[in-house]
C-alpha cells in the first residue's frame, strides 16, 4: 500500500490543526514502513493504530511517557514492575507506549531481533524502527491485553469498530465514562480512514509513462553502434593574433584634436538648441506685456538682449580656452594628467 504524501497532508490538514514538528517526521516514517510490511493490508487497521498512536503520544511529541517520579509510582510493584525502580524503567514508550517490565521482555521474544533487548535496553522502544513493529504486531497478534485488533477491526472493513478497539491497548479506559482517550481515537480513527482512502496511490492510478522514456526496441544494430561512437574531435585551425596597429605620432595627434575639437562643437550645438528654446518662450510669454507697456517692454528686451550677447560670448571664450587645453591632454596625456 503506498500512499502519496502530498495529499496525504493536504487531507489531514482538513481534519486536524496545523501538524506538529512531531507528526511531520514520525508520520511519514510509519506510512513508509507500512509500505512494505507484509503485515497491512488495507487502510482500516492501520488508519486505528494511526489514531492510537496520536493519542499515546501527544501528536508524536512525547514518545516517552512524561510525568514526574510521584506520577509514574503508579506503575511501581503492579504488572510485573517488582524490582525497585522498574516504574522509571519501564515507563510508556513508543508508539502504543509499552509500559512494565513483562511487556518489555516479552517485545524482545517477539521481535527477536539480534543484540536487541528491550528489558535491558528500555529506551530502545522509543526509536522509531523498534517502536514500529511493536505497535503493528502488538495490535495484530494481541501481546498487550491478550486482544487482537482484527477482532474489532478486520483489515477489508467488513468490521469497524474503532471504539471497542481500545480493548487492545487499555481496556480499563472504556469502563470510563466519557473517556478522552476512547472519544478521541474513535474520532481520529475515522478520520485517518477518509485521509488513507484518498491518499492511497494504487497500481492502476499510476501515471503513464511519457513515450520520450520508452525505449525504442526497432533501433537497428547499426544505428546503436552509431549512437556509440565517440563524437568526431574537430580540430580548428589556430587563430592568428592580430598585432595592434601602431600609427604615427604625428597621425595620433591630428586624431586626438579632431576628438576634442568635435565634442566642443557638439556641446556648443546644445547649448544653442536650449537658448533658441528658452527666448521662444520667454518671447512667447512676454508678447502681451509688450502690447501694453511697450517703453518698459523695449528697455527690457534691449537689456536682455545685451545679457544674452555677453553670455554667448562669455561661453565661447571659455569654451576656445577649454579646447586649447584638451588638445594638449590629447597630444600629451602623461604630462597633462587632469581630472
Amino acid at each position: 500500500m503506498k500512499v502519496d504524501l502530498n495529499t496525504f497532508w493536504t487531507q489531514h490538514n482538513k481534519y486536524f490543526s496545523t501538524p506538529t514538528e512531531g507528526e511531520k517526521y514520525h508520520l511519514p516514517l510509519i506510512l513508509g514502513m507500512a509500505e512494505r510490511d507484509s503485515n497491512i493490508d488495507g487502510v482500516y487497521q492501520l488508519a486505528y493504530m494511526l489514531a492510537t498512536a496520536t493519542w499515546e503520544t501527544g501528536h508524536f511529541e512525547h514518545l516517552d511517557e512524561q510525568g514526574s517520579e510521584k506520577y509514574l509510582s503508579k506503575y511501581q510493584n503492579k504488572m510485573g514492575n517488582t524490582q525497585s525502580g522498574d516504574a522509571q524503567r519501564y515507563r510508556g514508550r513508543g508508539y502504543v507506549q509499552l509500559t512494565f517490565r513483562p511487556n518489555y521482555q516479552n517485545a524482545t521474544e517477539k521481535l527477536n531481533l539480534d543484540n536487541v533487548n528491550f528489558e535491558t535496553s528500555p529506551f530502545l522502544a522509543s526509536e522509531p524502527e523498534y517502536a514500529y513493529p511493536i505497535m503493528v504486531r502488538g495490535c495484530l497478534e494481541g501481546w498487550f491485553t491478550g486482544r487482537k485488533l482484527g477482532a474489532y477491526v478486520t483489515a477489508d472493513g467488513s468490521k469497524r469498530d474503532y471504539r471497542d478497539a481500545r480493548n487492545v491497548i487499555n481496556p480499563g479506559e472504556l469502563k470510563q465514562e466519557n473517556s478522552p482517550g476512547v472519544e478521541h481515537i474513535t474520532l481520529w480513527a475515522s478520520w485517518f480512514e477518509s485521509i488513507l482512502k484518498s491518499s492511497v496511490v494504487e497500481n492502476d492510478q499510476l501515471p503513464d509513462i511519457p513515450l520520450e522514456y520508452i525505449v525504442d526496441n526497432s533501433t537497428t544494430e547499426e544505428n546503436i553502434d552509431s549512437s556509440l561512437q565517440p563524437p568526431t574531435t574537430i580540430q580548428q585551425q589556430p587563430v592568428p593574433v592580430q598585432q595592434p596597429q601602431t600609427q604615427p605620432p604625428i597621425l595620433a595627434y591630428i586624431d586626438k584634436t579632431k576628438d576634442a575639437l568635435q565634442a566642443s562643437e557638439t556641446t556648443l550645438k546644445r547649448l544653442s538648441v536650449t537658448l533658441i528654446g528658452c527666448i521662444s518662450t520667454a518671447l512667447t510669454s512676454i508678447g502681451a506685456f509688450i502690447k501694453s507697456e511697450p517703453m518698459i517692454s523695449g528697455i527690457v528686451i534691449i537689456i536682455a538682449m545685451v545679457c544674452l550677447i555677453w553670455l554667448i560670448s562669455f561661453y565661447i571664450y571659455t569654451e576656445h580656452i577649454l579646447d586649447s587645453k584638451r588638445i594638449e591632454a590629447a597630444s600629451s596625456p602623461i604630462k597633462h594628467n587632469a581630472k
